[in-house]
């Protein structure tokens, strides 16, 4: 055991926790008075802080000790190896589906978890906006172009109207004139005949 705990993978030491850094996982170690030894092996992310109790937040080992005490007192002292295994399995399943969310345990997480999700619809919101912009400028181009075109339709065509108008004067006018002749003929015509008839 001195071999073990003075080989240079031991992170820390400290009274009745151990801890050791196996690369990718970590193995943490807790020893009650007894002499029972609770072992948990977890990620290297995961935060120590949920291994061992400390007065904000509940660990998984001490958790396990507790239960165990309080459970199986004397039976964990005197069973034989792998003695406890049909009845602590439920026990150690509860408690590893707890730890392993830690948005249930952990309010730094919890708050994160719902940081990252209101972040998430942000980003959404932002992109529905930028979207938005575009289409609204796009309609707005095409109102420019929809105000141009009616502007050209409308002096168009006023100069059509003005047009047409100055036809119509002008026929009115040639159709005044050719009465006004045809009128001046028949008049010369009926004003000859009475003098012919006077003479």
């Amino acid at each position: 055991m001195l071999k073990v705990l003075n080989s240079p993978g031991w992170a820390s030491v400290t009274g009745e926790r151990l801890s050791l850094d196996d690369g990718g996982n970590m193995f943490y170690v807790l020893i009650d008075q007894q002499g029972r030894v609770y072992i948990a092996i977890a990620s290297k992310g995961y935060p120590s802080r949920f291994i061992y109790s400390d007065g904000n937040a509940r660990g998984i080992l001490t958790a396990l000790k507790r239960d165990i005490n309080e459970k199986f007192p004397e039976v964990s002292m005197t069973c034989p190896p792998n003695g406890l295994d049909s009845k602590v399995k439920p026990l150690l399943k509860a408690l590893c589906e707890e730890f392993n969310d830690l948005k249930s345990i952990d309010k730094i997480a919890s708050v994160q978890s719902k940081v990252d999700a209101v972040t998430g619809v942000m980003q959404k919101n932002i992109e529905l906006a930028l979207k938005n912009t575009d289409r609204l400028e796009d309609i707005d181009e095409k109102a420019v172009v929809l105000s141009e075109s009616a502007l050209k339709f409308k002096n168009s065509s006023t100069a059509l109207k003005r047009k047409m108008q100055c036809r119509y004067w002008k026929m009115m006018l040639f159709f005044g004139i050719l009465i006004t002749c045809i009128l001046a003929a028949i008049i010369a015509y009926f004003v000859d005949k009475e003098k012919n008839k006077q003479k």
